[in-house]
C-alpha cells in the first residue's frame, strides 16, 4: 500500500459526497468524518468511524476512554489500521485548522496499507492554508481535484430527465438562465429545477432552502466580518472604498479579510476578458469589490432586519457619489430626496 492525500474543494457536500461514492468502488470502503475544532474531539471521532470496521480490541477501547491527542495516541489510532487489510477512504470534512489534521496525515502517509486520506477545506482560506501546510510532504502523493461551478450543459442533462416535451432550444436557453441566476451554485441551481421556477427578465428570489444553506455553510465567519458584510450587501452596485467607510467603522481591514477568504473580488465597471482563455484580470490599482456571488450578497443582506437595512440605504444616499444611485437608495429608505455625497 502506498497511502496518498488528496484535497478536495468546490461544490456543494453533496456534490464533493457523490464524487467519494464514486471513488468507493469494489473492496473499498469510504469514512466521513466532521472535523471538529479540537484535537482531542478529533481523535473521538475517527477512533468512532474506525469501530464500525474494527473489533473492539484492547488498544482501541483504552483510547476511547481517554482520547488525548498525544502524538503517542495519534500513532495509535492509525496503527489499528494494518491489521484490518481493508482499502480504506478516510474523509476529513470542514477542515479549517490544518495544524490540527497534519499529525494524522504524517502518521497516515506511513502505514503499509492501501488509504486514501480526503481532505475537504470549509473555506477558500482553509484551503490555502491547508495546501501550504502540505507543501512538505511528498507531492507525488498529494492530489487537488477542485469541482468547478455547474455549467449549462450538466443542467441541460438534469433538465432532459424532467422536462421531456421541451425543444432542445428551450432546455438550452433555461439551463443557461439557471447556471447565471444561480452563479453555478448547485444547491441553488437544484432549487431552481426542482421548484419550476419562472425564470422572467430579472432574477428570481433566493429560495428559502438555498439562502439557509449559504448562511449555514459561512457559520464559521467571525460575528464582526460577517455583520460587515451584511452591511455591505445592502449596496447594488459594487462597493467603493468611500461607501465602504461610510457603512464600516474599520473598512479596510475588514475589506481585506473578506477579500482575502474570497467573500468580495475586485471588479472593474467594465470588465475585459482575454482570449484564448476568457480570463479576466483586474487592475491592481482597482479599489473597488463586488461579491463573490450574487446568491452570497443576497443571503447576507436577509441576516439583517428591516430597520437596519434601512439604515444602511440612507448612509448610502448620503455617500454614493453616483445621483442616480443616490436617489434609488433615498427613495427605498424613505428620505424625501437623496442628500448630496460628501466630498464629491
Amino acid at each position: 500500500g502506498c497511502p496518498q492525500v488528496a484535497l478536495l474543494s468546490g461544490r456543494s457536500a453533496q456534490a464533493r459526497r457523490e464524487v467519494i461514492s464514486g471513488l468507493a468502488q469494489g473492496q473499498w470502503q469510504s469514512l466521513h468524518v466532521a472535523c471538529p475544532p479540537d484535537p482531542d474531539l478529533l481523535l473521538a471521532a475517527l477512533l468512532h468511524q474506525l469501530g464500525s470496521l474494527l473489533p473492539d480490541s484492547a488498544e482501541r477501547l483504552e483510547l476511547l476512554r481517554a482520547p488525548h491527542a498525544t502524538r503517542h495516541n495519534v500513532v495509535r489510532l492509525w496503527s489499528l489500521l494494518p491489521p484490518l487489510n481493508q482499502p480504506l477512504i478516510v474523509v476529513l470534512n470542514d477542515v479549517v485548522d490544518p495544524a490540527l489534521i497534519l499529525p494524522h496525515v504524517h502518521v497516515a502517509l506511513n502505514l503499509p496499507v492501501d488509504l486514501l486520506l480526503v481532505l475537504c477545506p470549509a473555506h477558500d482560506a482553509a484551503l490555502r492554508d491547508t495546501h501550504a501546510a502540505l507543501s512538505g510532504t511528498d507531492q507525488s502523493r498529494v492530489h487537488a481535484l477542485h469541482l468547478p461551478p455547474l455549467g449549462t450543459t450538466e443542467i441541460m442533462d438534469a433538465l432532459a430527465s424532467r422536462q421531456h416535451a421541451w425543444p432542445e432550444e428551450r432546455r438550452y436557453a433555461y439551463a443557461a438562465r439557471v447556471a447565471m441566476d444561480s452563479d453555478g451554485w448547485e444547491p441553488l441551481a437544484r432549487s431552481l429545477l426542482a421548484d419550476h421556477a419562472d425564470l422572467g427578465s430579472s432574477r428570481p428570489a433566493l429560495l428559502h432552502e438555498a439562502r439557509d444553506l449559504l448562511l449555514r455553510d459561512l457559520g464559521w465567519l467571525p460575528d464582526a466580518l460577517r455583520d460587515a458584510m451584511a452591511r455591505l450587501a445592502v449596496a447594488h452596485a459594487p462597493i467603493e472604498p468611500a461607501v465602504a467607510a461610510a457603512l464600516l467603522d474599520d473598512a479596510p481591514g475588514l475589506l481585506a479579510h473578506a477579500e482575502h477568504l474570497k467573500l468580495l473580488r475586485p471588479c472593474d465597471p467594465v470588465e475585459t476578458v482575454h482570449l484564448p482563455h476568457l480570463h479576466y484580470r483586474p487592475s491592481d490599482r482597482n479599489e473597488t469589490l463586488c461579491f463573490a456571488s450574487e446568491p452570497l450578497r443576497v443571503a447576507l443582506a436577509a441576516t439583517l432586519s428591516r430597520a437596519e437595512r434601512q439604515q444602511v440605504r440612507e448612509r448610502l444616499a448620503r455617500a454614493s457619489t453616483d445621483a442616480r444611485l443616490a436617489a434609488h437608495y433615498a427613495r427605498l429608505s424613505g428620505l424625501d430626496a437623496a442628500p448630496v455625497a460628501t466630498g464629491a
